[in-house]
């Protein structure tokens, strides 16, 4: 925060893709005071401290056929230690004042695009409605 001086502390956001997903969560959950804004791409997490994630405005995206990171760990399994994009947001979006999903269909990605369904970077890096959110949220 020293050497940036000139960066507004409101306007700090968080953004990851894949393993940088995961660790936005988890940072979120942890140090969610520091955000004024996430957004977590083909992300995940686990059960603990899940409410914490209630204190950040949100925006998880997924594809529905992520086999890298999975959207759903409960899909096939009722007990899993994991929750993927859609997990989180099943847990969430009826007590989060400000939690978005987007989840791309299956076979979108590979057959629109063709790149792998784990990189759903590449569209969520061209959805100007995702970036107008992110940025205009302000941290209080």
């Amino acid at each position: 925060m020293e050497q940036y001086a000139t960066i507004a502390p409101e306007r700090i956001y968080i953004y990851g893709y894949s393993a940088g997903g995961v660790g936005c969560l988890e940072i979120l959950k942890y140090h969610s005071e520091m955000f004024a804004g996430a957004v977590s791409i083909c992300g995940a997490t686990g059960f603990r401290d899940l409410s914490n994630l209630l204190k950040t405005p949100i925006w998880l995206i997924h594809a529905a056929d992520d086999n890298i990171v999975k959207a759903s760990y409960r899909e096939n399994s009722v007990v899993s230690t994991h929750l993927g994009s859609r997990d989180i947001y099943a847990e969430l979006k009826d007590k989060h004042p400000d939690l978005h999903y987007t989840e791309y269909e299956a076979g979108d990605l590979k057959e629109k695009y063709g790149i792998n369904p784990h990189c759903s970077w590449v569209l969520a890096g061209r959805d100007e409605q995702v970036k107008e959110w992110l940025f205009s949220n302000e941290r209080c």
